[in-house]
């Protein structure tokens, strides 16, 4: 489902993004509801991204990785931190 999305580290939304996502699992830890606030974080380091969500009491409720494939032999980017890992 999110073969082929765009990863736009550190850039603002409207620049051309500079990978694609070549792959994406994810595994669901805890129920996350429908309207209930939840906090979604990530990581870089090289061409993986570690991404997590949280509920409102700070609970894991997914965890997933996705590699990042960069366009163009451009360099990659330094690492982007979105947040820092539970």
């Amino acid at each position: 489902m999110l073969q082929g999305r765009r990863w736009n580290a550190g850039h603002h939304p409207l620049e051309p993004p500079e990978a694609d996502v070549a792959g994406f699992r994810f595994k669901a830890l805890h129920p996350t509801f429908d309207g209930a606030p939840i906090k979604v974080n990530g990581q870089r380091s090289g061409n993986e991204v570690k991404l997590w969500a949280q509920d409102r009491a700070g609970w894991l409720t997914m965890d997933a990785q996705a590699t990042l494939r960069w366009r163009n032999s451009r360099r990659e980017p330094s690492g982007a931190s979105l947040s820092s890992p539970p």
